[in-house]
């Protein structure tokens, strides 16, 4: 007697090689997907998508080397951005005014995150029209009237700092970070928009935002949109890119192309903050016994971040965030007094 008849042979054979397929379709999918994933990987990499690493010129190779022997090649770039090692050479006056920038920065950083659970963060350049893109007076005049007519009166807007910065082609403009509430609207293009309409409207200018092209930084974009108070790998590019702020803010030599030489107008301006030391200590004071945050986060590696020397905390992550096991178990942390 047959275990089995011949036609549930064919069967059984026919149902293995049906599910067989199916496996090395599935790896062979997975396989691609890898492929494009470290290919697109690499291509981020060697883009410079922030404009900031200086090329290479044939005279800067020694006698006889390949690029300095006049083959028509391409030369590589530089990999770290040069006006970062370009500062080592700057006197004590010009850095402290870098430093004082960079302190700015970082305090509007830490004290948003500290007092908010959710920031929405939305990159926007502005400049002018072709007629007169070289009036400083009235960029500033024009981003003035944006800040006390239209974004003051909004209830999610927190802080901004920016940069007036100078070309030949755009002539004088701003780039800037503006912040907002991220418990509310999740939709950062839409308000970028809205506010770029409102620049339009008051300079007749034009705008451009970042959030628009998450995709073509090098990690993506993830400074930009709605971060979390816990999530530091985000703060930490988020102050990265912010860095790059103040590549120009020393140069001073294109006001007096456009008529204002002598002026002591400030290129970088930034929010103003109420005595940022006394949160900050308050909240290092009083984050264990804080039961109103899931994670209890200290901001204390921010001041290990310089200008000039790159910290990543990173490696650190679980040494400044942990669970917080009061979490809601009782009434939130009083403030100090």
């Amino acid at each position: 007697m047959e275990l089995y008849s011949s036609k549930s042979l064919k069967q059984l054979q026919k149902l293995y090689l049906r599910e067989y397929n199916k496996m090395k379709r599935r790896i062979r999918r997975n396989e691609k997907t890898i492929a494009r994933n470290r290919k697109q990987r690499q291509y981020r990499s060697r883009i410079d998508n922030l404009g900031i690493r200086t090329s290479y010129y044939h005279w800067d190779f020694p006698v006889g080397h390949y690029f300095n022997s006049g083959v028509s090649v391409k030369l590589p770039s530089k990999r770290a951005p040069d006006w970062l090692m370009k500062l080592l050479n700057l006197n004590e006056n010009e850095r402290r005014k870098l430093d004082y920038n960079y302190t700015s920065i970082k305090n509007i950083i830490r004290t948003l995150f500290i007092t908010y659970t959710k920031i929405m963060v939305i990159r926007l350049d502005f400049s002018l029209n072709e007629e007169d893109k070289d009036n400083l007076d009235k960029l500033n005049h024009c981003f003035n009237l944006l800040q006390k007519t239209f974004l003051s009166q909004i209830p999610s807007y927190f802080a901004y700092y920016c940069v007036r910065e100078y070309t030949e082609k755009t002539g004088v403009h701003i780039h800037g970070y503006f912040f907002f509430d991220g418990n509310g609207s999740n939709q950062d293009c839409t308000v970028a928009k809205i506010i770029g309409k409102e620049w339009v409207r008051l300079s007749g200018g034009h705008w451009f935002s970042s959030n628009f092209i998450k995709e073509k930084y090098p990690d993506g974009g993830e400074c930009l949109g709605k971060i979390a108070y816990w999530e530091l790998e985000r703060i930490e590019k988020l102050l990265n890119n912010s860095k790059y702020l103040l590549k120009n803010v020393l140069d001073r030599s294109w006001l007096e192309k456009i008529g204002c030489n002598g002026d002591k107008r400030k290129l970088f301006t930034s929010s103003r903050l109420n005595n940022p030391e006394y949160l900050f200590i308050q909240h290092e004071a009083l984050l264990v016994e804080d039961t109103s945050r899931k994670y209890r986060v200290s901001y204390n590696w921010l001041d290990n971040c310089k200008l000039c020397r790159h910290y990543s905390v990173l490696p650190h992550v679980e040494q400044y965030r942990s669970l917080n096991p009061l979490f809601r178990r009782g009434r939130p942390k009083r403030l100090l007094h």
